[in-house]
């Protein structure tokens, strides 16, 4: 009886054990990483501001243009 106790018992770490790496496993695999979404939030942020400031100094360039332009 004491074997077949000890033997159930290290059957349910085992099973323990298979469930946590699958399930790591498995969070690797479909899991959203909040690191990698936050880097890539911060750099498409970069970007965005670095195109305002192109379009913003172009309307400025333009409105420059047209304010030196004769008028007739």
């Amino acid at each position: 009886l004491g074997a077949e106790a000890q033997q159930a018992q290290s059957n349910d770490q085992n099973q323990g054990t298979v469930m946590n790496t699958l399930t790591n496993q498995r969070q690797s695999i479909g899991g959203v990483s909040t690191n990698e979404q936050l880097t890539n939030l911060v750099q498409f942020q970069n970007a965005f501001q670095a195109s305002a400031k192109i379009i913003s100094t172009i309307d400025n360039m333009l409105s420059s243009v047209i304010a030196l332009a004769p008028t007739n």
